[in-house]
């Protein structure tokens, strides 16, 4: 009888190795650099192979050149993966745009990693593709139906896509991208090297997914393609990493460390600055005060700000954000100015999930003068004011749940308007509590800049006044925002400001 015990685990064991050793094989493969190794695909116009570290792939060396792929299962299949290896020639990031760049190619930012329509830069006009955009937002993305990402700026689809924003390529990396599909579970994922880098919107309320056309190409003269497979599966991120981490001949443990610590919330900094009496304060509200309301100018909707005796509720309709709905969204001004470094904290308490708050620090004309004495006051709720009317700022996106960035995750964006000048992207293994207080903390001294949550730092970038992207700001209004979504409770705000490099000895009207 022990022999047999013996045997049966023994046996047990075996089995156990043998499912865990099981390598999952594509049901659909293409070496692109070797057609003798695949006939179901096909090269049209100029291209070269190139070889990077012992792996090879094809690089398109004109803007018609296509790959096509006759087959894959993206409409088959309820469950899937799609692994593409690729290398960059040259490092991608957002970047500045002008009318003038458009002139021979109006898609010139778009990067296609794979598309089902022919003209794979017309992302507009595929019903699947995987792109980089050079933008701050949303940069790396894959949809699954026709039309834009956005049906206009400011209409996010609550259809079946997947975005991974503040992504950058490295040149001469190489790069295992993987998208996965659980259609039942309404389930898309993004990753890069093994580490997940997107999910879908965890708050939609429709997954809509076009027909998918049966063939698919790709081709770009800044990309080379290498391997390209199809599996009836969805791979686990576990599987997803052990093979980047098997096959990349440049594996690097340091940059998946980075991509992790930005996207996934590892070894996240203290942020453990203390203010010093080098500081004036300059606002101190409790946010609960009775004639609260008359020290802010609230531009946007009116209904939006009330105050108890807990702080202020900024409250906006819990409704999809829509053409007809943007307006339903409010900025809150305190009616000061501050000049200098400066630093920001105050407390929030969502109350409930979805929605998006943002912070904008020294909020200026673009010749640093008063846009709120100078100009007729604003009194949109949209978008415009932060990014596209004319208004520097930073702005810092700390409460972020809508459909169309990452919200499984807690994340923060902060960038440089209106140049859409990305400084810095970070996120928490974990969303923010709902009904709990957290702290925010935002410090500028020169060009350096934190965004903090509860003692840690989520975001961290530089300015640069020589980078076509404006000086370094240091004059303006402040502002909270809240989107559509929204209900969150604000109490203790606090500014401070430090301006060592001269002195104000006289002001006259």
């Amino acid at each position: 009888m022990k022999e047999l015990i013996i045997l049966l685990i023994v046996f047990s064991v075996q089995l156990g190795l043998c499912k865990a050793q099981k390598k999952i094989e594509p049901i659909f493969q293409y070496n692109l650099s070797n057609p003798a190794k695949s006939s179901e695909f096909k090269t049209h116009g100029e291209a070269r192979v190139l070889d990077l570290k012992g792996k090879k792939g094809i690089n398109p060396t004109s803007i018609h050149s296509r790959i096509e792929l006759l087959k894959h299962n993206l409409n088959k299949d309820e469950k899937g993966s799609m692994v593409i290896w690729a290398f960059f020639l040259e490092e991608l990031n957002a970047a500045h745009q002008t009318k003038a760049m458009t002139y021979d190619n109006e898609s010139w930012f778009v990067y296609p990693l794979i598309s089902d329509n022919k003209e794979v830069s017309n992302s507009e006009e595929s019903n699947f593709g995987m792109y980089f955009f050079a933008e701050w937002h949303p940069q790396f993305y894959v949809k699954m139906y026709k039309g834009k990402l956005y049906p206009t700026r400011v209409d996010p689809p609550q259809k079946a896509f997947v975005t991974s924003e503040h992504f950058s390529f490295k040149a001469n990396k190489w790069y295992q991208l993987t998208f996965t599909w659980d259609k039942k579970k309404e389930d898309l994922r993004l990753y890069a090297n093994g580490v997940l880098i997107g999910t879908d919107d965890k708050y939609h309320n429709a997954f809509h997914i076009d027909e998918i056309n049966e063939k698919l190409y790709t081709g770009n003269p800044s990309i080379c393609y290498s391997n390209i497979d199809f599996y009836n599966e969805e791979l686990s991120g576990e599987e997803v990493a052990a093979m980047y981490k098997n096959e990349a001949p440049d594996f690097d443990q340091e940059y998946i460390d980075h991509l992790n610590h930005v996207f996934n919330g590892y070894d996240v900094k203290e942020f453990t600055w203390k203010l010093d009496n080098t500081w004036t304060e300059k606002l101190n509200l409790k946010l609960n005060e009775p004639n609260l309301l008359d020290t802010f100018y609230v531009q946007g909707y009116q209904d939006a700000p009330s105050v108890s005796k807990d702080g202020l509720l900024i409250e906006t309709p819990n409704i999809p954000q829509q053409g007809n709905t943007i307006e339903k969204q409010v900025y809150m001004w305190p009616l000061q100015r501050f000049e200098g470094d400066i630093y920001i904290e105050y407390e929030f308490k969502p109350l409930r999930e979805g929605g998006l708050s943002l912070l904008m620090a020294q909020s200026s004309g673009m010749n640093r003068e008063d846009f709120m004495k100078d100009y007729p006051l604003r009194t949109n709720g949209n978008m415009g004011t932060v990014l596209a009317q004319g208004v520097r700022n930073y702005h810092w996106e700390y409460y972020r749940e809508m459909n169309d960035v990452r919200n499984d995750v807690a994340s923060g964006a902060l960038v440089k308007n209106p140049y859409f000048y990305p400084l810095s992207y970070g996120s928490f293994k974990d969303n923010l509590e709902n009904k709990e207080w957290h702290k925010l903390q935002f410090l500028q001294r020169g060009d350096k800049i934190i965004g903090a949550i509860d003692g840690k730092i989520i975001v961290e970038g530089t300015d640069n006044a020589n980078t076509n992207n404006g000086p370094v700001l240091n004059s303006g209004y402040m502002a909270i925002r809240c989107m559509i979504r929204t209900k969150i409770l604000f109490r203790n705000l606090k500014v401070y400001n430090k301006n060592e490099a001269f002195k104000v000895v006289k002001t006259q009207d």
